[in-house]
């Protein structure tokens, strides 16, 4: 991911905010807590977004033209090859970059869905005659291998216990 992300900036005047002044009548709901947890949903998502500007420009300001300098580009390269023709500052930078960005996009991916569900639970309080959109949960590519593996996982344990691991080729 650290070098295989492409470096495409997200917009910089997104209009993705959300006019918390306008949900003040929560406060006076059942759960007033649900607005900072909104509060605190818009700041991640913020985050998220700066975290990937941030990698992204440092990739294309620093990584790539090395990258380019080294003949690094349109081959396999090993991680040892590229620490070493990177060196440890871009190398590094590069890998926390990605991780940074992975923290806050999964990171948002677990409390996004918490948050709906308590808005949603507020608003058919609020106005019970009203109909509310719902949103499934999009698995990412990584979270539809790791149930995968769980779902094969399941079916290959006894009720004594797992059976020994099979090698597929």
């Amino acid at each position: 991911m650290a070098f295989n992300l492409p470096a495409s900036q997200p917009p910089e005047q997104i209009d993705m905010r959300q006019k918390f002044d306008e949900l003040d009548f929560l406060l006076d709901s059942s759960a007033p807590q649900v607005l900072f947890d909104l509060i605190i949903e818009q700041e991640r998502f913020d985050q998220a977004l700066q975290a990937v500007r941030q990698r992204n420009e440092f990739y294309v300001r620093e990584v790539q033209p090395v990258f380019a300098a080294q003949g690094l580009n349109n081959r396999r390269v090993s991680m040892a090859e590229l620490k070493s023709k990177l060196g440890e500052y871009l190398f590094g930078g590069a890998l926390q970059g990605a991780e940074t960005i992975r923290e806050h996009i999964e990171g948002s991916n677990e409390s996004i869905p918490v948050a709906v569900e308590k808005l949603r639970k507020v608003a058919k309080e609020l106005f019970p005659d009203e109909k509310f959109l719902m949103f499934e949960k999009v698995l990412l590519p990584h979270e539809i291998a790791e149930e995968a593996a769980k779902a094969k996982a399941a079916t290959e344990t006894s009720g004594f216990g797992a059976t020994p691991a099979r090698v597929e080729e």
